[in-house]
């Protein structure tokens, strides 16, 4: 089997520096970027949509990223060379759920004008499908990282 390495050129790949409200229906965060290309940006996005969804599953599955159905960016973000610099906002709303699909609209906001938006849709199994994770450490990972988020503390 052939491996694939991808480097970020991150010391980090957690994307988030906070969870600032979530409820059953929508998550909010937030993000501070210094010279980013905006793909990081989409990364935050759906990681804080995927948290929203481990959320909703009480931890109990493990969440990916399963199709962007729609991304765009606005002009003002073109203006800054496709960089993102400074605090964003970033927010997640649940459009539609099934047993193991989740779709949301995110949306990155900076200084209340929308900078890029998107839709998502994200996927749930079960752990231990073959997929090598183990679910009590993945589980207890990501409940730890939830709560540093809550708080407001680093997730390293």
């Amino acid at each position: 089997m052939e491996q694939i390495t991808i480097n970020t050129g991150l010391d980090r790949f957690m994307l988030l520096d906070e969870i600032t409200q979530i409820v059953s229906g929508h998550i909010k965060g937030c993000k501070h970027f210094s010279k980013a290309p905006i793909y990081l940006g989409m990364e935050a996005l759906a990681q804080l949509g995927a948290m929203h969804v481990r959320y909703l599953v009480d931890f109990q599955k493990h969440a990916f990223l399963l199709k962007i159905k729609s991304f765009s960016q606005t002009s003002d973000l073109k203006a800054d060379y496709n960089f993102l610099s400074g605090r964003y906002q970033l927010s997640g709303k649940q459009v539609s759920r099934s047993s193991n699909a989740f779709s949301y609209d995110v949306r990155a906001e900076k200084n209340h004008t929308v900078c890029f938006k998107g839709e998502l849709v994200f996927g749930t199994v079960d752990y231990g499908n073959g997929d090598g994770f183990k679910r009590k450490a993945v589980e207890t990972h990501y409940k730890k990282v939830f709560s540093c988020l809550q708080n407001g503390l680093k997730t390293d």
